[in-house]
């Protein structure tokens, strides 16, 4: 899940975040919001965020494809 203040904040990460599922083959969906009542409940301050399986991952930069593939990797 991508968390951004607006849809245009979050767009590049939300695009990298898409290629990199697909590059590992993975099945899951990848999603951006921007629902305030979500970003509270994981207390994200800063923009994009990332949340995988419940945790914030990322917060408050742009990742590349490969950054978010190494995140995807350790998760």
């Amino acid at each position: 899940m991508i968390y951004a203040s607006t849809e245009e904040e979050g767009k590049e990460t939300f695009t990298n975040a898409e290629k990199a599922v697909e590059a590992m083959g993975l099945p899951e969906k990848v999603v951006l919001s921007t629902d305030e009542t979500d970003m509270a409940i994981y207390n994200i301050i800063e923009f994009p965020a990332i949340v995988i399986d419940g945790q914030v991952v990322s917060e408050g930069k742009n990742l590349s494809v490969d950054e978010i593939i190494s995140i995807i990797s350790k998760a």
